[in-house]
């Protein structure tokens, strides 16, 4: 038993982890197809700003889509803190708006996709009277 205990548990600490960064999975796909297909031609973009901002608006529509207090408790002190950046996604030269832009819709689309179809299913067929469990990964 102790010949599967570690393997079995060191998967489930790497799923755990993966579960964790999935919306910066997505955040970072976002942007970097949003900069890729919409940014100048023979331009250069450096940074992790479209993370940034991707995550900032992540934490703050987490709560809208997951309908839970404490997550929009996080994300209104998220917002009062670091609310100011989010004019960085107006252009500026010499400044890659659009890698803003697309990380801000990217942590949108993440909470979305996240946070917002599993719990109107479950919430959905507990109002029904269904006895079925929705089961979802670990956050």
């Amino acid at each position: 038993m102790t010949a599967t205990t570690a393997p079995t548990t060191n998967a489930q600490r790497i799923t755990d982890t993966i579960g964790r960064i999935r919306p910066l999975w997505l955040v970072g796909l976002v942007s970097g197809v949003g900069v890729w297909l919409t940014g100048a031609s023979n331009s250069l973009v450096i940074g992790a700003s479209g993370l940034v901002f991707g995550y900032l608006t992540y934490l703050v529509s987490r709560g809208v889509f997951a309908r839970n207090l404490l997550y929009l408790a996080v994300g209104a002190a998220v917002l009062a803190v670091y609310g100011g950046v989010i004019w960085g996604v107006l252009p500026k030269p010499g400044v890659s708006w659009q890698g803003h832009l697309f990380g801000a819709i990217g942590g949108v689309v993440a909470a979305a996709v996240l946070h917002g179809t599993d719990e109107d299913q479950a919430e959905t067929a507990s109002s029904s009277g269904s006895t079925s469990t929705t089961l979802r990964p670990p956050r």
